[in-house]
C-alpha cells in the first residue's frame, strides 16, 4: 500500500477509532489492494450493471463471484452514506447485489466462493462451500442444517490416492453428505481427473460420472429435497482408506464400509422418499438396507423410491412391514417400536425399564418417559439382562407396542446397549 494511503488510514482510525496510537501506528496494512465496499451506492449500482451485462451480453446461464461474500472488512469513508467501520452495511451490500441482479435476471444462477451464511440462502444457488478441510474429523453441520436452500460444492478431495478406492470412497462420502461433485479450484473431483489423466475407463472416471447421473436422476431428493436420518446397511465390512487434504504429506487412515447409504425426502411431496446406496469398492456387494435386499454392481449408485405409508420407519434401523396384531392377544393391538435413550429406571423384580425419548410434535420436541416389560423371550445384546444395565446408559430398544390403556409401553424384543458408542458403518 503507497505510503501516502497507508498514512490517510492511520488518521481515519486515530479519529473514528481510537486513541492509542502507539497501537495505530503498529498496524500493518497486508492487503496491497483496497477492498471495494458494496455499501456505496455508486460501487453497488456499477458491480450490478456489470453482473448484468456478462447474463444480457454474452447469455450466460450462471455468474461465478469469487471471494464473495469475503470477510467483514470495516469501511470509514464519510461518502458513503453508512455507520464507519463495521455495521449492516457490510452484509446488506452483499445482499443487495443479489437481489438487484436477480430482479433483472430472475431465471439467473448465482454461484460464489463462500456463500453459506444465512443472510444469503434465498438469493444465492450455488456456493463453492470451504467449511471442511480436515475431513477425518470435521461435521458439515452447515449444510446438513440448510441442506436444499443452494447446492454446495467443495469437499476437499486431494492426492495422493494410493488405490482407487481412496479417490470413490471420498467421493460417495461427500455426495451422500449432500454436496455437489465439483468445487472451484483444484481440491474438486473434475480438476483432480484432469491432473491424473484419467481415462474414460478409469474406475474414478466411471464412479465420478455414475455420481453426476444419479445426482442428475434424483436431483428433487438429493439436491433440493430434505435429508433425513441414514438408513442402516447391513452386510458389508469396513475398510482402511486413506484420505489427504491440502498440503498433507500423512494421509488421514478412514475406516469405512464400501456401501453406503442416506435417505431423502423429495422436494414438495411429503412421504415420497429415496433411499440411496452407493458401492465405492472393485467388488459387488450384496447388502441389506432398511429391509431391502440389494445386489450391487462394482462403483455403481442405486436408488430406491419409497412412500412412507408403505413402511414402518425406524429412526435409523430397520424397516419391516407392521405385523397384524399383538401374540396371543386379539383385542389388544400392537405393532413393531423403536426408541434410542438413557436409561430412568430399572426395576429388575417387575422386569421393567424406564427410558426416556425425545420426540417431534411439529416444530417443538417433547420429552416422554417410556416403561417396558422384559419378558424371557427379550433379547439382550452386549449386556447380559437387566441387572447390567445402569440409570444413564444409552440403550436401543426394540419393542412390541400396547394399545391404549396398558399400564406400559410395550414388550420388549430386543435391547442393544454399546457402551464404546456405534461403529462407524452403523452410523
Amino acid at each position: 500500500m503507497p505510503a501516502d494511503l497507508l498514512e490517510s488510514q492511520q488518521k481515519m482510525l486515530r479519529e473514528n477509532w481510537g486513541k492509542d496510537t502507539g497501537l495505530i501506528d503498529k498496524i500493518k496494512i497486508f492487503f496491497k489492494y483496497e477492498g471495494m465496499c458494496l455499501g456505496d451506492g455508486k460501487y453497488l449500482d456499477y458491480a450490478v450493471s456489470v453482473t448484468d451485462r456478462i447474463f444480457k451480453d454474452y447469455h450466460a446461464p450462471m455468474v461465478y463471484i469469487d471471494t464473495f461474500p469475503n470477510a467483514a472488512i470495516p469501511c470509514y469513508n464519510k461518502s458513503h452514506g453508512h455507520a464507519l467501520g463495521y455495521g449492516r452495511h457490510i452484509a446488506k451490500g452483499n445482499r443487495d447485489l443479489c437481489v438487484q441482479v436477480l430482479e433483472k435476471n430472475p431465471t439467473a444462477i448465482l454461484a460464489c466462493e463462500s456463500g453459506s451464511a444465512e443472510y444469503l440462502l434465498d438469493v444465492m444457488h450455488v456456493t463453492y462451500h470451504k467449511g471442511l478441510f480436515h475431513v477425518g474429523y470435521a461435521i458439515p453441520l452447515f449444510s446438513t442444517v440448510y441442506q436444499g436452500f443452494l447446492e454446495y460444492a467443495g469437499w476437499w478431495m486431494w492426492p495422493p490416492y494410493e488405490k482407487d478406492e481412496d479417490f470413490t470412497s471420498n467421493l460417495a462420502f461427500s455426495t451422500h453428505l449432500g454436496y455437489m461433485p465439483g468445487s472451484s479450484v483444484g481440491g474438486g473431483p473434475i480438476a483432480q481427473l484432469l491432473q491424473l489423466k484419467a481415462t474414460p475407463e478409469d474406475p474414478k472416471t466411471k464412479f465420478f460420472n455414475a455420481t453426476v447421473d444419479m445426482r442428475t436422476k434424483y436431483r428433487d431428493y438429493v439436491a433440493s429435497g430434505e435429508r433425513l436420518r441414514d438408513p442402516v446397511v447391513e452386510g458389508a465390512s469396513p475398510r482402511e482408506l486413506h484420505w489427504s487434504f491440502k498440503g498433507g504429506k500423512y494421509p488421514l487412515k478412514m475406516s469405512l464400509a464400501p456401501v453406503l447409504a442416506s435417505r431423502w425426502e423429495k422436494n414438495n411431496e411429503k412421504g415420497k422418499e429415496l433411499i440411496l446406496v452407493s458401492n465405492d469398492s472393485a467388488q459387488k456387494q450384496a447388502v441389506v438396507v432398511d429391509g431391502h435386499k440389494m445386489d450391487l454392481e462394482p462403483y455403481s449408485w442405486h436408488g430406491l423410491e419409497v412412500k412412507r405409508e408403505d413402511e414402518r420407519k425406524i429412526t435409523g434401523k430397520m424397516t419391516v412391514p407392521l405385523p397384524a396384531a399383538a401374540k396371543g392377544n386379539d383385542e389388544v393391538k400392537a405393532t413393531e417400536g423403536y426408541v434410542f435413550g438413557p436409561v430412568l429406571g430399572i426395576d429388575i423384580e417387575k422386569k421393567l425399564l424406564t427410558v426416556e425419548s425425545v420426540d417431534s410434535e411439529g416444530n417443538t420436541a417433547v420429552k416422554k418417559t417410556l416403561k417396558f416389560q422384559i419378558m424371557p423371550e427379550s433379547k439382550f445384546e452386549a449386556e447380559e439382562g437387566l441387572g447390567k444395565l445402569s440409570i444413564g446408559d444409552m440403550v436401543e430398544v426394540y419393542y412390541q407396542k400396547q394399545g391404549e390403556g396398558q399400564e406400559f409401553t410395550g414388550i420388549v424384543e430386543k435391547i442393544i446397549y454399546k457402551p464404546e458408542g456405534r461403529k462407524p458403518e452403523e452410523g
